[in-house]
């Protein structure tokens, strides 16, 4: 969507997400721009650059987090998700 809002979106956010760790996943409202806000603003961990940060998983302590997208066919992911959790 338009960078302004996405950038105002973020600035009443930061005095939460500078102090917590937080992890996001694409979503519906995105879709409609082509998820190219989404993808200009978040790098995700492990193979996450693989599908521009739209599916990814990492491990964090003992446990291991997947996101995937819901916006994108699961053929596209189905793959990636059985190696991933393999």
């Amino acid at each position: 969507g338009s960078p302004c809002v996405w950038d105002d979106f973020f600035n009443e956010l930061e005095p939460a997400t500078s102090r917590v760790p937080y992890m996001v996943a694409v979503g519906n409202h995105e879709h409609y721009y082509n998820f190219s806000g989404y993808r200009t603003r978040f790098a995700m961990p492990g193979e996450g650059q693989k599908s521009e940060n739209l599916w990814y998983s990492f491990d964090f302590g003992g446990v291991h987090v997947v996101a995937f997208s819901t916006e994108h066919h699961l053929d596209l992911q189905l793959a990636w998700l059985k190696a991933d959790l393999s």
